[in-house]
């Protein structure tokens, strides 16, 4: 097809110069050898797919810039320590019919002390190159990076967890994982090319001073002297933390204010919080407030070196209603100089908690006058059933529901009893019926209900095993059973011996 177009270009500029012809000629073998792959703007890249490109269209904007919260985006800004800064980076793909696969961004902060924080953004695919600016017709849109002004030397560090993902004008965005700040920057998956599939992706930075006060965290058992980074601790169980702050400058720093964050699971034990340092002494200390975990505890002057170390000793309790399973429970304490946080530190406590139930069903033998699993009666005969619930966890059994269901040949005989309360008509139809929630039970702790039962009825000939079984569960612990049985033996009448 392609010889044909060209024989009849030939004819059509006939007569033509030598020139010419072998001008058509060099054009059309060149047609041939070229690959399919050749690609200018918008054209077919690899078999007809086109090739993506992003910021680079009238429309697209600067693809850094950051703002405090509450302000516009822009480039540059100023701040100063303690403030948090917003950065908004932009991605488009501007060839329609394209996909960028695996389409990354980065951007990199400083890692020292400045008062110029100068941000750099990148952005690439599978497909197309690193590019750190949106540049149109060859101009750079708005500012090469973001840079913000600070007032006096400090450093800028990511807030974990704080990345979202905003597409087509989306105003409530998607949280993404951490990772923007890394070398290999964050996958947003595939972009495919057109205005709705553009967006942004914020994540938020804070502002803090430098390192000169330091702040490290510890965590013991009560009555133990030796201080951890992390132990091993028990539902229920009260620990003693210690915050130690120093400061490592040359200068005293004042206005410094500690505070607290609480693990899940854990809670403050008011009246717990004492100071040491040289001038309180290492063992009477200060007793303070209990406002370390809220609004924190001031300190006025800490002097440069081991004259001014202070420590704040206070105290935690473990939930003893934490669901069962393994816990990593952190604790945080942090450090600021006036508002500008200086430095945090970590301690945790491993938590194996245990949620069981333990359910036994007994009935009384006469006989053996013990509490059996199985006993002998006959029609008529009363019996007496104890239903016991144990908590063989190690944290309280919340909600604890029982319920016993009463088989044939067995009729109630007389009231119920909940640990030798009679239990109200109410409780007593919810017993026999869909269950009755006896409350919580602690650890170790059991709760019994006793009942009597009318042997009755008129069961086959021979033995019947009359079996009554209990059930019970708790909240996040599944349904237990426990069964006790009556033998009964069920005879035909004796043929009397005829007298002569």
């Amino acid at each position: 097809m392609l010889k044909k177009l060209i024989n009849r270009i030939r004819e059509g500029l006939k007569p033509v110069s030598k020139k010419v012809k072998a001008v058509i000629s060099a054009m059309a073998l060149l047609a041939i050898l070229l690959p399919s792959t050749v690609n200018v703007e918008g054209t077919k890249a690899v078999s007809g797919t086109p090739t993506p490109r992003f910021n680079y269209m009238q429309g697209d904007v600067e693809m850094l810039r950051a703002a405090k919260p509450g302000d516009n985006y822009a480039d540059p800004i100023s701040a100063q320590n303690g403030d948090k800064v917003i950065f908004l980076v932009y991605f488009h793909n501007g060839v329609e019919g394209s996909v960028a696969h695996n389409t990354k961004i980065r951007v990199d902060l400083p890692a020292g002390e400045t008062n110029k924080v100068v941000a750099t953004s990148y952005l690439w695919s599978d497909e197309t190159p690193v590019i750190n600016d949106t540049i149109v017709n060859g101009q750079i849109v708005g500012q090469t990076g973001q840079t913000i002004n600070l007032t006096s030397k400090a450093k800028i560090r990511y807030v974990p967890g704080s990345t979202r993902m905003f597409v087509n004008g989306d105003q409530n965005g998607k949280a993404i994982p951490d990772g923007i700040n890394t070398t290999n920057g964050i996958n947003i998956g595939n972009i495919n090319g057109c205005w709705q599939y553009s967006g942004y992706l914020t994540f938020q930075t804070e502002i803090f001073g430098n390192t000169q006060v330091t702040l490290d965290k510890a965590v013991s058992h009560l009555g133990s002297s030796t201080w951890y980074e992390q132990i091993t601790a028990t539902p229920g169980e009260t620990v003693a933390y210690r915050i130690a702050v120093r400061n490592d400058g040359e200068l005293t720093a004042a206005s410094i204010l500690i505070k607290d964050r609480l693990a899940t699971y854990t809670s403050y034990v008011n009246g717990s919080t004492y100071l040491y340092n040289k001038s309180t002494g290492a063992t009477t200390g200060q007793k303070m407030s209990d406002t370390l975990t809220t609004t924190g505890i001031s300190l006025t002057n800490i002097a440069p070196g081991n004259d001014g170390v202070s420590y704040l000793v206070f105290k935690a309790k473990v939930s003893d209603s934490i669901p069962a399973g393994t816990y990593s429970l952190s604790n945080v304490g942090e450090v600021y100089i006036g508002t500008a946080l200086q430095d945090r530190d970590e301690a945790r406590i491993i938590v194996e908690s245990t949620s069981t139930i333990h359910l036994n069903k007994t009935v009384y033998d006469s006989d053996t006058r013990s509490w059996e699993k199985i006993a002998q009666g006959e029609i008529g005969s009363i019996e007496s059933f104890t239903v016991t619930v144990t908590n063989k966890g190690n944290v309280v059994a919340q909600n604890v529901v029982v319920k016993d269901i009463l088989p044939m040949f067995a009729l109630l005989y007389g009231d119920i009893k909940l640990d030798g309360v009679v239990l109200t008509a109410t409780q007593k139809a919810a017993f026999l019926g869909s269950g009755l929630n006896i409350g919580s039970i602690n650890c170790g702790a059991s709760k019994s209900i006793t009942f009597q039962v009318k042997v009755d009825g008129c069961p086959p000939l021979g033995e019947t095993l009359i079996t009554n079984t209990a059930y019970s569960s708790a909240s996040g612990i599944s349904e237990v059973t426990s069964s006790a049985q009556i033998r009964i033996q069920m005879n035909a009448p004796i043929v009397p011996i005829y007298m002569k």
